[in-house]
């Protein structure tokens, strides 16, 4: 727990760098102090599926999308709880977004509304929120084309 504290602390003190090459280098110093997390505590399957999703945030923001998508993955795979479970899938489906993958992004936007919209967490209300949200964002290039020139049409 302290652990998995000081990680987060100190990714909270750092400004993060514009420029992706320093942003890359700050990421990876945090990143390190996370893997102390699963290497000194690998059974504390809660600390660990929230490591996972801070590694996958931080090699987000090194632009390593399949890296990302990988940690999520894991985060899901460590912990059945209902917020680790949504927060990962909701991070995927934003990278899927930002990859232009945006029938994928929208279903899984879609499925965290339909499977998490009635619950009483907090957490996984504001990820139900932010999905909803982000759902009705996504909108394909192609397909935003074609409700212009309908609405042209009238």
């Amino acid at each position: 727990q302290r652990q998995f504290a000081f990680a987060k602390a100190y990714q909270g003190s750092l400004l993060i760098a514009p420029e992706l090459k320093r942003r890359r280098e700050q990421m990876a110093k945090v990143s390190q102090c996370y893997q102390k997390v699963i290497t000194n505590f690998p059974n504390d399957s809660n600390y660990v599926s929230l490591t996972y999703l801070e590694l996958g945030d931080c090699a987000a923001q090194s632009d390593d999308m399949n890296g990302a998508i990988s940690y999520y993955q894991k985060a899901a795979q460590v912990s059945p709880e209902d917020f680790v479970q949504a927060r990962s899938q909701f991070s995927i489906a934003r990278i899927y977004n930002m990859q232009e993958r945006y029938v994928e992004a929208k279903a899984i936007f879609k499925s965290i509304v339909d499977k998490y919209g009635n619950t009483q967490s907090a957490r996984v209300k504001d990820v139900v929120q932010r999905s909803a949200q982000l759902y009705y964002q996504v909108v394909d290039p192609s397909e935003k084309k074609a409700m212009q020139d309908a609405a042209l049409k009238r």
